[in-house]
């Protein structure tokens, strides 16, 4: 098994071989597939990412969801994420070159998310998720019952991802091909 580090170096790679129209119709096919679930029909309140370049692109399906759902964006606060209501007149960069939404929108408690859509840099069948190394999303979605998804590039699924008792794990991972249920 490939440890962390070499995992991240692996499927950096393999994405940086993919073209901005590939990497969008895997997020077309792979939200697709997302909107047919029934766990994400019943979802009224929905977290997920802004995408950044070298992820699975969210910009569409944000704009288009959020005529129908609640949605919320993350803002890095220090060593946490906080969660904030998606408003399009309202976004501004932040840490790490991340689109997120400004101190003035209405902020959210994760305990009242129904879903989460989770990027990652690499997920296993078993819904091991493999992050950018900072906690993140392990530390927020530790006290979170929502329904978990991680959403990848095909290129980002992998047999198995190395993980530690601190891991969160996905209920669900859905790629352009691919959807593995725990």
């Amino acid at each position: 098994m490939a440890s962390k580090q070499e995992l991240r170096k692996q499927v950096k790679e393999a994405k940086r071989l993919l073209t901005d129209a590939q990497k969008q119709q895997q997020a077309d096919n792979a939200f697709s597939i997302i909107e047919n679930l029934h766990e994400f029909s019943e979802a009224k309140t929905i977290f997920i990412y802004h995408s950044l370049p070298d992820e699975l692109p969210t910009k569409q399906v944000i704009e288009h969801w959020s005529k129908i759902k609640n949605l919320l964006l993350p803002r890095v606060d220090g060593d946490d994420l906080r969660l904030f209501a998606y408003d399009p007149q309202k976004l501004e960069y932040g840490n790490y070159g991340i689109v997120e939404p400004q101190l003035t929108c209405e902020e959210w408690n994760i305990k009242d998310v129904d879903l989460v859509i989770v990027p990652a840099v690499a997920f296993d069948a078993q819904g091991h998720r493999l992050g950018r190394g900072k906690g993140f999303y392990d530390r927020l979605l530790s006290s979170s019952s929502a329904i978990k998804i991680g959403v990848a590039l095909d290129c980002q699924l992998t047999y198995c991802v190395p993980n530690d008792a601190h891991d969160i794990n996905m209920d669900i991972v859905v790629s352009n091909t691919t959807l593995f249920r725990k």
